[in-house]
């Protein structure tokens, strides 16, 4: 764990950090899984935008790990966007800064989330997962997460495979609070 690290709610003046963090870590971690022209063409302007979106949408969380200032990772999810996916909340994103991956600050981030979202024992939080991301599918497969669906996505004028996840609550299952 990386020590001085704080998860907290997100707030509208996050969304630039959050926006800039975004794009680094898609630049970094989906070169060579997503076309070069899309990554370079991602505009922190246009993710902020989206983020603050994402922070009003009734129902919805959205948090930081911080450090001081610095924002290092974030987490958002709440209603599902689609309900053919079949479950009542998603994760809508889960990223942590490139430099900081594999220390703890995504797990938790996801636990964070649970807390707010208030999930009960019966429920699942779904996420959506490019099919190459081995990092992203490896990390969910920690917390106790099972594939569920196959389906695709569709960024700039192509379509990625991508894979879902089903996530249980903490202590139903999951792994998020045993490791």
């Amino acid at each position: 764990m990386t020590a001085g690290v704080h998860v907290r709610q997100g707030r509208a003046s996050d969304a630039d950090a959050v926006a800039r963090l975004l794009v680094r870590t898609w630049r970094t971690n989906y070169r060579g899984l997503v076309a070069d022209g899309f990554l370079d063409r991602l505009s922190s302007e246009e993710q902020a935008a989206r983020q603050l979106r994402l922070m009003t949408r009734p129902g919805a969380c959205h948090r930081v790990a911080v450090e001081g200032r610095t924002v290092l990772g974030f987490a958002c999810g709440g209603p599902a966007r689609d309900p053919a996916d079949r479950w009542r909340l998603e994760l809508y994103a889960l990223y942590v800064a490139p430099r900081l991956q594999g220390r703890g600050i995504g797990r938790r981030l996801l636990e964070a989330l649970w807390r707010d979202l208030g999930v009960q024992a019966a429920e699942e939080l779904g996420v959506w997962v490019l099919a190459g991301n081995d990092d992203a599918r490896a990390f969910y497969e920690r917390v106790g997460g099972r594939p569920r669906a196959a389906g695709w996505l569709d960024l700039g004028n192509r379509r990625y495979p991508q894979v879902s996840y089903v996530l249980d609550p903490p202590g139903v299952g999951s792994k998020i609070l045993a490791n």
